[in-house]
């Protein structure tokens, strides 16, 4: 039974698309997000004048709630659609 409902839902997902829209989204966040820590951003001042080093704990930790939120958002569009077909 739940095999046949994954696979339905992953047929209709291919079918459309926004799927691929939203992963060319978060492809393209997290390309930038690694070329612009790759790239002459490689450390960035702190309010406080001192330097902040973009793969430190904290910073890793504030780009991984950015992305996060976007995914969420993302994640919230596609079930969203499967939930309401559902009701």
């Amino acid at each position: 039974m739940f095999s046949e409902i994954f696979l339905f839902e992953l047929k209709y997902r291919m079918r459309r698309p926004a799927t691929y829209i939203y992963f060319a989204l978060l492809f393209a966040i997290g390309f930038l997000f690694m070329n612009i820590a790759g790239g002459a951003f490689n450390n960035v001042t702190a309010s406080a004048g001192s330097k902040v080093f973009v793969n430190s704990p904290s910073a890793l930790a504030g780009i991984i709630a950015g992305i996060s939120y976007f995914g969420v958002l993302i994640i919230s569009a596609i079930m969203g659609n499967a939930i309401y077909r559902d009701f």
